[in-house]
């Protein structure tokens, strides 16, 4: 029998051999790409020990226990909102600041009028109203020449309101209400200090009494009189002084935007904080009314429920004068007490401006615990963001110190220092998450 030709079977049949591979791949390749995956091995386990180490304000380990050597915590700013209140012609007419308490339950409420000058002259209304329709381009004036109005003038150009706005123009867009938003936002957190990540909310005051409406009748008291002044030179009275009760929307906005001829811009203030104060009792003594609150954004509800469920305080801004230009109503802030309340207001702020704070973690060295929230009260009265705060590898440090790691900041962190009475100022440098690092010890006051 004869048998077919092997070549017929494709398994059987014959290949050119492959040509052998070269040194290089045969040995040095493999060798190579194994030292490759020992040295990933290595960093990594290196990374991850240095990523646990705790030396100068970075973490080192987790410790859980805040009374042990070793404790860290990564700081949460103090949660805060800042609402403008708008009438019908999409002016400004009030703004409120609000943070909470560490546990969410209560914290604080602050008024503050709108005719508020800052640094740079502008009033709070303009700035809110330069920021959502600016104004057109002015001609320039030749050297010389008087210009139609001054400076100071052109920061006060707002007549005081005789009445509830009456007249109502298309919403704002949404361009400008965000760069409304960051303008009032960016200018009240200049004068109190502390930025306002959570939210800002543009509330028009019908809409807020459309939010208060749940509640109604809220109990309400005034020290004055709300008067409206009439064409014929006369006035009205609105609501006369005494109890009163807010029982509509039309009663709400009224009462929130109503400032007489010879009226102060303090008094509605007053009347704008009271109504805050009034309508969140209300709330507090009445679950209902809170539990089927309803707005957008959602920011305002988790707020009022805060300030609703735990004991809140309510100010209005500290003001060290009033005075008028061209019939137009200014008032100066007290700064020291603005600056007082605030720290009060927000215990651990977020700076504003890059580089408005010293960017901080503070460690405590001491077997006193109640050292770290008395040093971190006065660092940030002082400029300071604490982002970092916990204990010190060893709990018998006998003097503070402080580490900064820019050569360039060495005149602050030295004023910065002797704002705490630590003398002890030292330059570490390199690459670090915080400007600098305060370590206190045994010689801290307090």
């Amino acid at each position: 029998m004869k048998l077919p030709r092997l070549s017929k079977f494709p398994r059987f049949s014959w290949r050119k051999p492959a040509p052998r591979p070269a040194f290089v791949w045969r040995w040095i390749y493999p060798l190579v790409l194994i030292g490759f995956i020992f040295a990933a091995g290595t960093l990594a386990e290196a990374g991850l020990r240095n990523a646990l180490k705790i030396k100068d304000g970075k973490v080192t380990h987790s410790v859980t226990d805040p009374t042990q050597p070793g404790f860290l915590a990564e700081v949460v700013p103090t949660p805060t909102l800042l609402i403008v209140e708008t009438n019908a012609s999409n002016e400004a007419v009030g703004v409120t600041a609000m943070s909470l308490s560490a546990d969410n339950k209560g914290g604080w409420v602050l008024q503050l009028p709108v005719e508020t000058r800052n640094k740079d002259g502008k009033l709070l209304w303009q700035i809110w109203q330069d920021a959502v329709s600016p104004p057109p381009p002015t001609t320039s004036v030749p050297t010389g020449t008087a210009s139609a109005s001054t400076t100071r003038a052109t920061t006060t150009t707002r007549a005081a309101a005789t009445s509830a706005s009456t007249t109502t123009i298309a919403p704002l867009s949404a361009e400008s209400l965000a760069a409304g938003k960051t303008a009032m936002g960016h200018a009240v957190g200049q004068f109190l200090g502390f930025a306002f990540p959570t939210d800002v909310v543009v509330l028009p005051t019908k809409t807020l009494g459309q939010l208060m409406t749940s509640a109604m009748p809220i109990n309400y008291s005034l020290q004055t009189a709300v008067q409206v002044d009439l064409p014929n030179g006369s006035q009205k009275t609105l609501f006369s002084a005494g109890p009163v009760k807010i029982q509509s929307q039309n009663d709400v906005v009224q009462l929130f935007e109503t400032v007489g001829r010879i009226e102060s811009p303090q008094l509605r203030l007053k009347r704008q904080a009271d109504m805050w104060t009034a309508w969140i009792d209300a709330l507090n003594g009445a679950p209902t009314a809170l539990a089927g609150l309803k707005s957008d954004p959602p920011t305002l509800v988790t707020f009022l429920t805060a300030l609703a469920t735990g004991p809140t305080q309510y100010r209005t801004l500290p003001i060290t004068s009033e005075g008028t230009f061209a019939g137009f109503y200014i008032l100066e802030p007290e700064t020291a007490a603005t600056a007082a309340l605030a720290l009060q207001m927000v215990p651990f702020p977020l700076m504003v401006d890059p580089g408005a704070r010293l960017r901080t973690a503070l460690y405590n060295g001491t077997v006193n615990h109640d050292l770290t929230l008395a040093a971190a009260n006065r660092m940030v009265e002082n400029g300071a963001q604490i982002d970092v705060l916990g204990n010190a590898t060893t709990l018998d440090v006998a003097s503070s110190e402080i580490v900064y790691y820019d050569s360039q900041m060495k005149t602050r962190v030295e004023t910065f220092g002797r704002s705490l009475g630590i003398d002890k100022v030292r330059l570490l440098e390199g690459e670090s998450a915080v400007d600098v690092t305060v370590t206190l010890g045994a010689d801290f006051k307090g």
